[in-house]
């Protein structure tokens, strides 16, 4: 994966939001109840790993409820486009996850797009999609927006 510009990495959250929102409203409308009950241990998972701070496991987690969600579309080129626009952003993001707060917040926010789909709301789970993109980027281009200027910072007081 090449590197991305962080106006290129906030020009794809912006992309993905209305992507996988549309990947999300299908989803709630197809979904089984044996996906639903996937989705439940996945997002258990995430919250264990969470909580012992184990970045891998659940950068993982995060990364197969996203595939589950675009494969329950039931639309395969959107499950396409969704898993490339996913899939071009990770290289940028590794290091979001130790943000103090962030695993919890996106716990929260599967949490309740969760729920959504369990009682079949395909407009809340459509809106509460794309709030989850829109704010999980934000977190990551501030932190990698902060990062870019201690790394200018340290280049500049080594001259």
């Amino acid at each position: 994966i090449s590197k991305i510009s962080i106006k290129e990495l906030a020009e794809l959250f912006n992309i993905r939001s209305r992507v996988e929102a549309l990947a999300a409203y299908l989803a709630c409308m197809n979904m089984s109840k044996t996906e639903c009950a996937k989705l439940r241990r996945l997002l258990d998972d995430m919250k264990r790993a969470s909580e012992v701070r184990n970045i891998k496991r659940w950068l993982n987690g995060n990364q197969q409820w996203h595939q589950l969600i675009y494969r329950a579309s039931r639309n395969e080129q959107l499950t396409r486009l969704a898993t490339d626009l996913y899939q071009r952003e990770m290289g940028r993001r590794v290091g979001t996850p130790n943000v103090e707060g962030h695993m919890e917040r996106r716990y929260v926010e599967h949490l309740a797009i969760l729920k959504a789909m369990e009682a079949r709301h395909a407009d809340v789970v459509e809106r509460l999609w794309r709030e989850h993109i829109l704010r999980g980027g934000e977190e990551i281009l501030a932190y990698l927006r902060k990062v870019q200027e201690q790394e200018e910072d340290a280049t500049m007081s080594r001259r």
